[in-house]
């Protein structure tokens, strides 16, 4: 995949790439925390491994539709999904 520039004249910026290893990386903190609340009887380690799972889950799943829509080049089809997103979260604060 070719970087675009940031501005004219300026040269292409480089694209960073996380991959299911830097995933697992991340994990490993949780994992930490999760271990950390066990010891001093915090009762939050289940709660956040959970957390952990879902948002996993859930980027995976908008990183694969978001690929798709932004693969497509349609405006409609991005200003879709940007007003489904704004409506959730608009939903979900009230």
């Amino acid at each position: 995949m070719e970087a675009l520039p940031s501005a004219p004249g300026e040269a292409a910026a480089t694209q960073t790439n996380l991959s299911w290893l830097n995933v697992s990386f991340a994990l490993l903190f949780i994992l930490l925390d999760a271990f950390l609340s066990l010891i001093l009887n915090l009762d939050i380690g289940s709660s956040l491994i959970i957390a952990s799972g879902r948002c996993i889950l859930q980027l995976s799943i908008m990183g694969l539709i978001l690929d798709k829509v932004f693969a497509s080049r349609n405006v409609w089809g991005v200003f879709g999904i940007a007003s489904t997103l704004s409506l959730s979260t608009t939903l979900s604060s009230v």
